[in-house]
């Protein structure tokens, strides 16, 4: 038996029941909650008071930590920067050429050499990786091109005084640093090595300037009296060709007025007459050739008649008496100023005692 509450009532069996579900229900349902629960307005702003912005939450941003770079500075990294490590080199090239102009005992001799051989093998590897084709070529095999002659002596010098003589192998060690050294300054400067130019020489005593050869149809001994030509430079010169312009005895022209295209030799070859004359690889041209037969030949040839003077006089009245004769020659090449030279040509009518050298080189 149940009495509902707030009333007299009871009720009994599954009535009661039921009716205890609802009274529940109604009590404690979430609908009941919701509106027992009144909605909260927003308190009003006095009327003198401006009306206060709404601030909104914004999401805060990790802070993420400086890292710490600081072991870049290690020289170790300098390869990464092409330009870093080049500046690197150069500093360290210019200290190694101070230590060399030095006197010093071991251990800090034996320090400084490996210190030496350690900065070549890097410094090469530069080079490859980071110079042009032509500067490599000159970097690796011509670097002795980047000194001027007067100051090579000085180095030199410095380097005798501190015990590095010339011919030893410590003097051959610091005189490549202080060239690849200065090459890397050129490099970095965008600036460009003076042009190459054509050097002349001539003399008994120079190798090559007198050739003998088996010469004619008789192959007969036969001496070619020749010039040596040389590029003073680190570049190739191109299209070099001789030329001789007079020839005079006593202070008469025998001959002159035209220009002899002469041979390099091989005369037989096709670029005789436009040779390319490679850095530390002289050429030779041909003045004059003598036989042992006294027979003389001159430099110029055409692949018709071989070796022939198709000048007049011929060379039978030019050189008609023994003595001294000047002979003007000159040789050009391409983007490089025509070199001229005075020879002296002593003709005895023998192959053996004739000579040829510059007027200036008597000795």
């Amino acid at each position: 038996m149940l009495r509902l509450p707030f009333s007299p009532i009871y009720t009994t069996g599954p009535v009661s029941i039921v009716l205890l579900a609802i009274i529940l229900w109604g009590l404690f349902s979430p609908t009941r909650k919701n509106k027992a629960l009144p909605e909260s307005s927003p308190k009003p702003q006095p009327a003198h008071e401006p009306a206060q912005p709404t601030l909104s939450v914004q999401p805060m941003t990790p802070t993420i930590p400086v890292q710490d770079l600081s072991y870049l500075a290690d020289p170790a990294y300098d390869r990464f920067w092409p330009e870093s490590w080049r500046d690197s080199l150069i500093r360290k090239g210019q200290g190694l050429m101070e230590q060399w102009t030095t006197r010093l005992d071991y251990p800090e001799k034996q320090r400084r050499e490996n210190d030496s051989v350690n900065w070549l093998s890097e410094v090469n590897d530069y080079a490859r990786n980071h110079l042009k084709a032509e500067q490599l070529e000159q970097f690796l095999r011509n670097y002795g091109t980047a000194i001027a002659p007067a100051k090579k002596y000085e180095f030199a010098m410095a380097l005798a005084d501190a015990g590095s003589g010339g011919g030893t192998k410590e003097h051959d060690l610091a005189f490549e640093i202080a060239c690849k050294a200065k090459l890397l300054e050129v490099f970095r400067s965008d600036l460009t090595l003076p042009a190459p130019q054509l050097r002349m020489s001539c003399h008994s005593k120079i190798p090559g300037c007198v050739k003998e050869t088996r010469f004619t149809r008789e192959r007969i001994p036969t001496n070619f009296f020749r010039v040596r030509v040389e590029a003073d430079g680190a570049q190739s010169i191109k299209n070099c060709t001789a030329i001789l312009t007079s020839i005079e005895k006593d202070g008469r022209t025998r001959w002159g007025g035209d220009s002899a295209k002469i041979t390099f030799a091989q005369g037989e070859q096709p670029d005789t007459f436009a040779k390319t004359i490679r850095c530390k690889a002289p050429e030779f041209f041909d003045v004059l050739a003598v036989t042992c037969k006294g027979e003389m030949f001159p430099g110029t040839y055409d692949t018709i008649h071989g070796r022939w003077w198709p000048y007049h006089p011929s060379l039978p009245e030019i050189f008609s008496e023994h003595g001294d004769y000047i002979i003007a020659v000159a040789v050009s090449g391409d983007d490089v100023p025509t070199e001229t030279a005075t020879l002296k040509f002593n003709w005895t009518g023998n192959w053996q005692t004739s000579s040829l050298t510059e007027a200036a080189r008597l000795s």
